[in-house]
């Protein structure tokens, strides 16, 4: 299914003629993913542009991008390779096994997670953790623990940020977390969907800093009330905004909403998202509507949050970006 969001007339009312730029980073989403990203034909590469385009039309300064798996990392390497000059919208590696593909890492042989991870200095460890979807329990659950401790340990050893993946096993996590003698530095729970009570003992846990990443979908979707009671309550300090795209797409109907608005308080300017693209395919210029809905589930501007959330970006993944206006 494919959309097309509708220009605003530029005799749209004039609400505010100077509006702050707000500056975001995608927290998590996976850029390199071939719904997103392909060098097949000269149409897919027009689609990718567009991509980029909307992002950097968005504001969003970098991506988090995240490699699940041997043969993803070297696709990942290959999208990091063709967009290294480009200054105006940085990607930030991240590189992991994901419960899902558990079984293809030996936690005795690391040396290919340890090698990519030693080229990229700058790259974070992830994602990585424990899953009980109907695909995660393809894996037995004590291959996927023994799995995520290694790559843990790992992320600790060579002081990276982690990022965490974890599907109706939160308080197998928390414990495995609770028992480890040493923990990466930061840990970024990535689309958390835990009970909200739960946040307490991760942000308690001792040598590492911990961040709740929300996406788009989660702030937006009625039937996931857990994920705005969580943004609701979260210290500031540990919120994370991100879009997991091109996976978990919000609705038409919020997407609109937000770029509508945004177009009307600058006097009528076209909405960022302009061209056709599917509806069923999420893209890092959405983080947008995560910070939207954020702000309003915290009952605060979105210029403030968008401040904080960038800056606490930057804190997780050691990220040298400009300074928010």
């Amino acid at each position: 299914m494919a959309i097309l969001l509708r220009h605003v007339p530029t005799s749209a009312p004039r609400l505010h003629r100077c509006v702050m730029t707000l500056l975001l980073i995608d927290a998590h989403c996976h850029l390199h993913d071939e719904r997103l990203w392909s060098s097949s034909s000269p149409s897919s590469r027009r689609a990718f542009e567009g991509v980029l385009s909307r992002a950097r039309n968005a504001h969003v300064t970098h991506v988090v991008s995240c490699a699940t798996h041997e043969q993803d990392w070297r696709v990942l390497e290959q999208l990091l390779g063709q967009l290294k000059h480009d200054s105006s919208l940085q990607m930030v590696p991240v590189f992991g096994v994901h419960p899902w593909w558990a079984q293809e890492l030996s936690p005795d042989s690391l040396q290919p997670l340890r090698d990519v991870l030693t080229r990229y200095p700058e790259a974070s460890v992830g994602e990585i953790g424990l899953c009980k979807t109907a695909r995660g329990k393809q894996v037995p659950a004590d291959v996927q623990v023994e799995t995520f401790r290694a790559q843990l340990e790992l992320a600790a050893e060579l002081e990276r940020s982690c990022v965490l993946h974890c599907v109706g096993y939160y308080g197998k996590l928390l414990e495995i977390l609770q028992g480890v003698g040493r923990l990466p530095s930061v840990l970024v729970l990535h689309s958390y969907s835990g009970p909200p009570n739960m946040m307490r003992s991760f942000l308690a846990l001792q040598g590492t800093r911990v961040f709740f990443s929300l996406n788009a979908k989660q702030l937006t979707d009625p039937r996931m009330k857990k994920a705005a009671a969580c943004c609701k309550e979260l210290p500031l300090d540990a919120l994370l905004l991100e879009t997991d795209a091109p996976d978990q797409a919000p609705s038409v109907e919020h997407v609109e909403k937000v770029f509508v608005r945004e177009a009307q308080e600058v006097g009528g300017v076209p909405l960022l998202l302009q061209e056709e693209h599917s509806a069923d395919v999420n893209e890092p210029a959405l983080v947008k509507l995560a910070l939207h809905s954020a702000a309003e589930v915290r009952g605060v501007a979105a210029d403030e949050l968008a401040v904080a959330v960038y800056q606490n970006c930057k804190e997780a993944f050691g990220i040298n970006g400009p300074k928010p206006n």
